[in-house]
């Protein structure tokens, strides 16, 4: 499994038009850093329509999609 660099792969080659990005409150004893920020997305042309933070888990879960497109749902948490 690619993970985070297939991600990154993806993003620098301009192949995402839509990113969910799910931060959970969990605390590794030896964390494997994605390199993947804010920052990332944007460089890759993405703009952040909005986040959700889940009433269930705890979760923060940030919704993304290139400029000019919509997204598939009228409320973001309702998609995928």
């Amino acid at each position: 499994e690619g993970g985070p660099a297939t991600a990154r792969s993806f993003l620098s080659e301009g192949l995402v038009d839509r990113a969910i990005l799910v931060r959970a409150p969990v605390k590794f004893i030896e964390p494997v850093p994605s390199f993947m920020s804010e920052d990332t997305l944007q460089q890759a042309g993405l703009s952040k329509l909005g986040m959700v933070d889940s009433v269930f888990d705890g979760d923060n879960i940030d919704y993304w999609t290139r400029p000019g497109m919509s997204w598939p749902t009228e409320k973001l948490e309702d998609w995928p």
